[in-house]
């Protein structure tokens, strides 16, 4: 899988359970992705999709961090 934010390799890590994405990256790390952020994230430049995962970084207080619609929104 490619990873969304940054176009390297990505492994898909989603549980079967649940809702959106879990990516690991070896340029961005391990994070989610909110199914309805998806397509949204999708539509942003390369430099605004790395603004999104650094927002959803800097948001998480525990656990992965998730690219959300909050995160993708402003943008």
């Amino acid at each position: 899988m490619q990873c969304p934010v940054c176009s390297a390799e990505a492994q898909n890590r989603t549980p079967a359970t649940l809702p959106g994405i879990v990516l690991a990256c070896g340029s961005c790390g391990e994070y989610r992705i909110a199914g309805a952020a998806y397509e949204h994230l999708a539509k942003l430049s390369s430099d605004r999709r790395a603004l999104a995962l650094d927002h959803a970084k800097r948001a998480s207080k525990h656990g992965l961090p998730m690219i959300d619609l909050a995160a993708v929104s402003p943008l």
